[in-house]
């Protein structure tokens, strides 16, 4: 029922629709609704890549913006043009960028026989611990230190796949920690959410668990994801003393939240506002609108530049983070730590208008599924390669990101991921010596 086939008409026959007259924000429910479903029908199944970022395209450019707009005493960020025009506009945008994934989307599996040496996990855990050094000393340069740290996923997933039951859980454990120090010490969750969504996409897929499961572990992982957004707002007003002690001041916050708060969640300004990209979108919408000054296809052109050439070659090259895009098309500078994107919605807006806003994520959308193909075909010289996926397409699962992040994300983790896999086989080889063997890790 959830196969590809069938997720391509239906999002075309809701575009078609909305274009005939139907109500967009309704065709928007049925996608989101539609999206929910392939995510929880296939995982367990398979290695769910793309479905969690159609999901979230959802909630965030349809659902949210929706009960915002009804919400009757709503104060902060206002959705600055009507719900009419809002929805006309990023709608349809929502499911073109699903009917570009479906289209080009295919199911991820991995050998059924799988033995992964524990050696693999320690060189992944030298090499992150190699990218925390540079991050933390004058080392660092530009963003290739946070990639290699960001390796730490990487080994706490691959754990699950080597026979060491001792070295799963400690790097699991120290992994799970480490995060929730990096996170608690600036009141920031979406590291957390996202490595604990990739976590349970493999660890289902590993206990090969039914739909019972997959539902208790998804009714579990919305009630956590609810928890953390519900309680930011107030823990980031809440004085903090960056150790250990953070994580009792988040748990008691999140008691009190559970108890008080959770039941008028959907009444809650500040609770939805998280997953609110609407008013990003609205404000690109406003000053575009406004000025003319549409981007025509300049920023996207940037973008490809900076994630073909490096840096010493393109001192003047992007940085990663939206400030640039937030700043040329809503005319609103980005200060200190606040990290705000415009989207691919947003993005398409920007350079080109309503249609641009349409068919700019629709080619998202399709480049990303070609991707995700192109990693697989990959793993047809070294499997492993589909063990990076949490990497490769860390960004692409924030549909908030634009896209720059997302492909320069794709391209320097491939490219690493790819290196990585060939010293590891190289070492092994040079270890066996004259009695070289096969690759034991390719069943």
């Amino acid at each position: 029922m959830f196969d590809r086939r069938k997720s391509v008409w239906l999002f075309a026959g809701l575009l078609l629709a909305g274009f005939c007259g139907a109500d967009w924000f309704a065709c928007g429910f049925i996608g989101t609704l539609w999206s929910l479903l392939l995510l929880v029908f296939r995982l367990g199944k398979y290695i769910t890549v793309l479905e969690t970022p159609m999901l979230l395209g959802g909630i965030q450019w349809v659902v949210a913006p929706y009960m915002i707009y009804h919400l009757p005493h709503a104060s902060k960020y206002l959705m600055t043009i009507s719900p009419e025009y809002y929805a006309e506009i990023a709608v349809p945008a929502f499911l073109f960028f699903c009917l570009g994934i479906e289209s080009f989307n295919r199911e991820v599996t991995l050998p059924e026989t799988i033995s992964i040496t524990p050696n693999f996990v320690y060189l992944l855990l030298g090499i992150s611990s190699v990218g925390w050094l540079m991050q933390n000393t004058f080392l660092a340069v530009g963003s290739f230190a946070a990639m290699l740290e960001s390796l730490f996923g990487a080994a706490a997933i691959i754990s699950w796949f080597q026979p060491s039951k001792k070295l799963r859980w400690s790097v699991n454990i120290l992994f799970w920690v480490y995060l929730f120090i990096r996170s608690l010490s600036w009141g920031g969750f979406h590291e957390i959410l996202l490595w604990g969504v990739w976590i349970v996409v493999y660890w289902l897929y590993k206990i090969k668990a039914d739909r019972k499961k997959v539902l208790l572990i998804f009714c579990c992982g919305v009630l956590f994801v609810g928890t953390c957004q519900g309680v930011k707002w107030n823990y980031r007003e809440t004085h903090r003393n960056g150790n250990i002690t953070d994580l009792f001041l988040f748990s008691q916050l999140a008691a009190d939240w559970l108890q008080n708060d959770s039941s008028s969640i959907l009444e809650n300004e500040d609770f939805l506002l998280r997953f609110n990209q609407g008013w990003h979108i609205s404000q690109v919408i406003v000053y575009m609108d406004s000025t003319g000054r549409f981007l025509n296809g300049s920023s996207i052109w940037s973008s490809v530049v900076s994630i073909l050439l490096p840096r010493y070659l393109a001192p003047q090259k992007r940085s990663a983070g939206g400030h640039e895009n937030f700043l040329a098309m809503t005319d609103h500078r980005l200060v200190g730590g606040t990290s705000m994107n415009v989207s691919y919605i947003g993005e398409g807006y920007g350079n080109w208008g309503k249609y641009g806003a349409w068919f700019f994520p629709l080619i998202v959308g399709a480049l990303l599924g070609l991707a995700l193909r192109f990693t697989v075909y990959l793993g047809k010289f070294d499997w492993k390669i589909c063990l990076f996926l949490p990497l490769i397409f860390f960004f692409a699962e924030k549909v908030e990101a634009d896209f720059f992040m997302t492909f320069n994300q794709y391209v320097k983790l491939t490219i690493i991921s790819t290196v990585i896999l060939l010293f590891y086989q190289r070492g092994k080889f040079q270890k066996s010596g004259k009695n070289r063997k096969e690759n034991t890790d390719i069943p």
